[in-house]
């Protein structure tokens, strides 16, 4: 155990040996979320690294916890690479039931221990609990979450058992020390790896073309509990999971994997436990479901710091850099934080503030938002004084369409500012959420179907493309029937290669034209995010392709959009490309590329 401002930091990340205790950094004396997080070197330059060069990042943090959970994982129920040679309900079944299990189980422990049983104090939201429709929503999306890690893993244990992928069997892995000093190598590396990851997979995520339909799902949840951390929609999985990708690209043991997946898997929870007083409580993390678009990666790496988009702390910020503006009443009593306004004492000598800090933007009651000439903001829901000088609310926010539509065309079709926009979506979310929970909400809106309707043609594509349905299903059609569907299959792939091998204008454009195989590993991985901005065009989204991000630099923009192409979408689209191959060609093609690049 070692003392540090987070006090007595022990394994698993604990402070002073307990689960459930506030990190010594904390002001206890300021409401929850608004101690700067400055104090404990999270999120800026400085000594982020020292942690890496000693290990602690490994043994003293909550990644001693995960990978404990992964060894148990292996070991009591090792892969069975026998059985995955075929593809059979029995071991696929056995896999997911045991992964929905660790899920249900460990986001239960914290739901449970926070909500149900009372252990933390502080909540950033103080007061607030989650409804059952809330909770059976968030279960629901987790439970696929669970589902699609089981997918990732039962394709990669296909790939190794028929060889289409290579690995370090067990036995050897303790027979030399060459393999002993590569396997704990990569252990340690899969949580930096994941630091990376996450950061470039959720600003990713936060495009307009992915948001609109994707992760605006996710962002149902402002303010978060445990199981909203794997609440996502499966296209957000889908690149989540993506993380993978490097066990496509090494020749280690299937543990490693294993250990990957399992990180992914569980380490969302307690991040998104909504309190401030528990092992890996993530004010880091929370501040970007409360103020939306900032704090994109963890509190490790400072790559939002480095891009712009770091805050520390609810209320005031001191580092942000984005364009929101917001009239927070700070913790001085003054709105704003002015640096020469008196803070107000209690009865108990405590500091606190003039007025309770907002739990949100977008809370009746509050100050009011001024716009960028300083005039009052009257979108937004404030106190205002009647003629008689009794209080009264300002109209709310338009939360609909049709009411947007109307407010851009009162203010002469203008288009609003962005910040103004992103504050809006939230709101709309927030309100959405309560509606969609019940079982009129419940209907999908005409956008959402549509993109529902092609990632399940999507996923239909890459099961039948697996299994052979049409080999095994047709001819258990009337004949007709079959007939029918059998040529429609024709039409659609063997016409496809006739068309390459025999026209004038398909041999000229051979070289550049993808195979079946090829063209529906596109489609997995890059078609959710083409048909998102196809959708965006289509139904004249009113903000940019690029949003919240268009006022950046080109060197900015383009760099994390390469960097979402290089580890998000490759890795998807190479592992299709792994699964429908013929066993060996993806060896081939790696020793290739390696051979080429020595």
């Amino acid at each position: 155990m070692t003392t540090s401002a987070n006090g007595d930091v022990g394994l698993f990340g604990t402070v002073n040996g307990s689960f459930f205790e506030t990190p010594g950094w904390v002001d206890k004396k300021l409401p929850p979320g608004y101690t700067s997080q400055i104090k404990a070197g999270y999120g800026t330059p400085g000594t982020w690294w020292k942690p890496f060069t000693n290990l602690s990042f490994f043994v003293q943090s909550p990644n001693l916890l995960w990978f404990a959970v992964a060894v148990f994982d292996y070991a009591c129920f090792p892969y069975d690479l026998n059985a995955a040679k075929t593809w059979a309900w029995g071991w696929v079944a056995e896999r997911l039931a045991l992964n929905v299990a660790i899920t249900l189980g460990f986001f239960g422990f914290w739901s449970l221990s926070l909500y149900a049983l009372s252990y933390g104090s502080r909540k950033f939201k103080p007061g607030s609990a989650p409804s059952a429709a809330r909770m059976f929503h968030n279960v629901w999306y987790s439970t696929l979450g669970a589902a699609q890690w089981t997918l990732w893993e039962v394709i990669f244990m296909h790939c190794y058992a028929t060889g289409r992928l290579s690995f370090v069997p067990d036995a050897e892995v303790l027979s030399s020390w060459r393999h002993i000093a590569e396997t704990c190598a990569w252990i340690l590396v899969i949580p930096v790896w994941r630091e990376l990851h996450f950061y470039v997979a959720h600003r990713f995520l936060h495009f307009r073309a992915l948001y609109k339909y994707v992760h605006s799902l996710h962002h149902r949840n402002t303010d978060i509990e445990p199981f909203s951390g794997l609440c996502m929609h499966p296209i957000e999985h889908l690149y989540y999971f993506s993380c993978l990708g490097p066990s496509l690209y090494i020749h280690a043991s299937p543990f490693v994997f294993l250990w990957n997946g399992i990180h992914l898997l569980i380490s969302p929870a307690a991040s998104h436990s909504g309190w401030e007083d528990n092992l890996q409580s993530d004010q880091f993390h929370y501040l970007h479901h409360a103020k939306f678009e900032n704090n994109y990666g963890t509190a490790g790496v400072p790559f939002d710091y480095w891009f712009g988009t770091f805050r520390e702390r609810l209320g005031r910020s001191d580092y942000y850099k984005g364009e929101w503006r917001e009239n927070d009443v700070g913790l001085d009593g003054a709105a704003g934080g002015g640096k020469n306004a008196q803070p107000t004492t209690t009865a108990r000598g405590g500091r606190t503030p003039r007025r309770r800090p907002p739990p949100s933007d977008h809370d009746a009651d509050t100050e009011p938002r001024l716009k960028k000439d300083g005039t009052p903001d009257r979108r937004f829901r404030q106190r205002s004084k009647s003629p008689s000088g009794r209080a009264r609310a300002a109209p709310a926010l338009a939360s609909t369409p049709v009411e947007v539509r109307k407010a851009v065309r009162r203010s002469g079709g203008e288009q609003r500012d962005w910040h103004e926009s992103a504050g809006d979506i939230v709101a709309r979310q927030r309100a959405w959420l309560s509606g969609s929970l019940t079982l009129a909400g419940a209907v999908p809106r005409a956008g959402d179907f549509v993109y529902t309707c092609f990632c399940v043609s999507m996923a239909a594509t890459l099961f039948f493309s697996v299994f052979d349905i049409h080999k095994t299903l047709f001819p258990m059609l009337p004949m007709r029937a079959a007939e029918f569907a059998t040529l429609l299959w024709d039409l659609a792939f063997v016409a496809w290669q006739e068309f390459v091998e025999f026209s004038a204008l398909g041999s000229s454009l051979a070289p550049y034209l993808p195979t079946c195989i090829q063209a529906t590993a596109l489609l997995v991985s890059a078609g959710p995010v083409a048909f998102g901005a196809l959708m965006c065009l289509l139904t004249r989204d009113r903000y940019s392709m690029v949003w919240p991000f268009h006022k950046e630099s080109f060197g900015t923009l383009s760099l994390h959009i390469a960097l979402a192409a290089l580890l998000c979408i490759m890795p998807t689209y190479h592992t299709v490309i792994v699964l429908l191959g013929a066993p060996g060609t993806w060896l081939r093609s790696s020793s290739a590329l390696v051979m080429a690049a020595a």
